[in-house]
């Protein structure tokens, strides 16, 4: 079909019906005409009224800006003029500084920048800060690795800004020296450690690295105001072939706390350092000797608290006398001790004591006996965390003071059957007529009571030791506390019944 030619002239058909469209067109033009003027007015009269909303909001925003700019400069000048009659501004530099000293004593010691923090705050603070030696004598350093690998020993000008500012005031030094390698600038270090430790009256040191060596040397001086020593490498992986060795110069004639952890520890001088009461060792070597040595070198121990990483022999008599030992905590790891050694000591002040085991050596029950005989008749309070046998129930005769008893052995869930001899001992005299440990209020088991004879047994003891029993020691048991912790919910109902059955037979 051949395409229709577009510039041909219409039809006389085709011209009809063009002219009839045509005539439609033309009457309907003047109503959109119309139509499009009115939205054309209604387009403009929108867009005078968003103008005018627009420099409307603009003023708006301007007034709301310049109100906020004046309540700002209102606040600032009353802040201002408020801060000038503030009473903290009548306070004395003094007084000040005691407040300074307070709040870091109650928490903010954890800062290490309080010095820092409260001096940079304003001119008179700094001036307060500044003349108050003592709140530049806590000196608190976390060394590390150097993270950017920097070679700027960061810590040195913290450390020499206390020493300056703090005067001739004894500091308070904790240093933790946690890194895989020394720093780049130990050598430097060292030497300002030296200044620290010759001027501290605590001194803490704690430790990843095998640094003995320094250490030893930082601290062979005199140290006049020395209180307390604290020296910890444990966690160092040559702790267990390292010595830490105490220099002939090392004089600290105020010295009343001393503790190292980690180890080996040697003393160049026999010289005794009486003014110490507290003493805390948990080293890698530990032996009979040792023991003799620290009892001599500390005559006026008052508080010991010693991990024995050796067993403790001698082939000869010897005495282990502590005449002012109140509180012993004793931890043997690798084994215990013989009958020479357990019948050696003499502590008559001892009130409170408590003996671990760590391992699974076995005590022998007759040194075990000879050992709570010698060492611990006078205790008032004993914690036994060890196997409990017929050994405890025969050194127990001798502690006729005891008043709290706690058992439980460390390694262990539950009570076994070995502690039986013990329990049953408490819950009736012996053949004389004689309670074991007449004196005894508070009875604490550690432990899982898994048997029903253990629970009987317990039961009789309540029956027998409790205020309104017909016949008992001279002091009556006041109280029996299971503190097992199996976490099964059988052993928690069981628990909790026999406790109450417990608690109702003593205070009835």
């Amino acid at each position: 079909m051949a395409a229709l030619n577009p510039n041909r002239y219409a039809g006389p058909a085709e011209a009809a019906l063009l002219r009839d469209d045509i005539a439609a067109d033309e009457a309907a033009r003047p109503e959109l005409q119309q139509r499009a003027a009115r939205a054309q007015t209604a387009v403009h009269n929108a867009k005078e009224s968003l103008r005018a909303a627009q420099e409307a909001y603009e003023s708006a925003q301007r007034i709301q800006d310049s109100v906020t700019h004046l309540e700002q400069l209102l606040e600032e000048r009353l802040r201002l003029s408020r801060g000038f009659l503030h009473p903290i501004r009548l306070l004395p530099d003094e007084l000040l500084a005691t407040i300074f000293l307070d709040a870091r004593d109650l928490g903010w010691h954890e800062d290490r920048q309080i010095a820092f923090t409260v001096a940079a705050l304003c001119k008179g603070w700094r001036r307060a800060a500044l003349s108050a030696p003592r709140l530049w004598a806590y000196v608190n350093c976390a060394l590390r690795d150097e993270s950017n690998g920097t070679t700027t020993p960061r810590w040195i000008p913290y450390i020499q800004t206390h020493l300056a500012r703090s005067a001739s005031v004894p500091l308070s030094v904790y240093i933790s020296y946690y890194a895989t390698k020394p720093l780049p600038y130990a050598a430097e270090l060292w030497t300002i450690v030296t200044k620290l430790f010759r001027r501290a009256s605590s001194f803490v040191f704690i430790t990843s690295l095998n640094v003995t060596r320094e250490l030893s040397l930082c601290m062979d001086q005199p140290a006049p105001d020395l209180v307390e020593l604290d020296i910890g490498d444990g966690e160092s992986s040559e702790c267990t072939t390292s010595v830490f060795r105490m220099g002939a110069a090392f004089l600290a004639p105020r010295l009343t706390t001393f503790a190292h952890c980690g180890s080996k520890l040697r003393w160049s001088e026999n010289r005794i350092y009486s003014s110490v009461t507290k003493v805390e060792l948990r080293t890698e070597e530990f032996k009979t000797q040792h023991l003799l040595n620290l009892v001599r070198r500390f005559p006026n121990i008052r508080e010991l608290d010693l991990f024995a990483s050796n067993t403790l022999v001698s082939p000869i008599r010897i005495s282990i006398h502590a005449a002012h030992l109140q509180k012993l905590c004793l931890t043997l790891s690798a084994g215990f001790m013989d009958s020479t050694v357990a019948q050696s000591f003499k502590f008559p002040s001892l009130r409170e004591a408590r003996i671990q085991a760590e391992g699974t050596t076995v005590w022998d029950q007759g040194d075990l006996a000879t050992f709570l005989r010698s060492a611990l008749a006078t205790v008032v309070t004993l914690i036994l965390e060890l196997d409990v046998a017929s050994g405890v129930a025969l050194g127990l005769s001798a502690c006729t003071r005891l008043e709290s008893l706690t058992i439980g052995a460390k390694t262990k869930c539950c009570i076994d059957e070995d502690a039986d001899v013990v329990f049953d001992a408490l819950s009736h005299t012996d053949a004389d007529g004689t309670w074991l440990c007449p004196q005894l209020r508070a009875l604490t088991i550690r432990g899982c009571v898994s048997r029903d004879s253990l629970a009987d047994t317990l039961i009789s003891i309540a029956d027998a030791r409790c205020s309104s029993a017909p016949s008992g020691p001279a002091s009556r048991l006041q109280s029996i506390d299971l503190l097992g912790s199996h976490n099964g919910p059988s052993w928690t109902v069981y628990k909790t019944v026999l406790q109450e059955r417990l608690d109702s037979i003593i205070h009835a």
